[in-house]
């Protein structure tokens, strides 16, 4: 299992999707962030579930949202870099 580092502009983009979603209906906020959690765990225990869109580069797409966490896999963690 990695850890997996999720840097600040990546959380400022899940608060402000969080956001948006919660002012369209109030609690989905809640929900998409929960979405997330748990495809952060997903990417703990195996980071290469989502396809390579660059050299480096990964991204898995959201269950329930259309939103992708795009990541990269130095050796030992996971670092998510955006969520678009």
């Amino acid at each position: 299992m990695r850890d997996v580092v999720v840097l600040d502009c990546a959380v400022e983009e899940i608060a402000e999707a969080a956001d948006y979603l919660d002012q369209e209906t109030p609690g989905l906020g809640d929900e998409f962030i929960e979405e997330v959690q748990r495809t952060i765990g997903r990417l703990r225990l195996n980071p290469y579930v989502g396809p390579k869109i660059e050299s480096r580069v990964h991204k898995i797409r959201l269950r329930r949202f259309s939103y992708d966490l795009i990541y990269l896999i130095p050796p030992s963690s996971v670092i998510v870099v955006a969520v678009v």
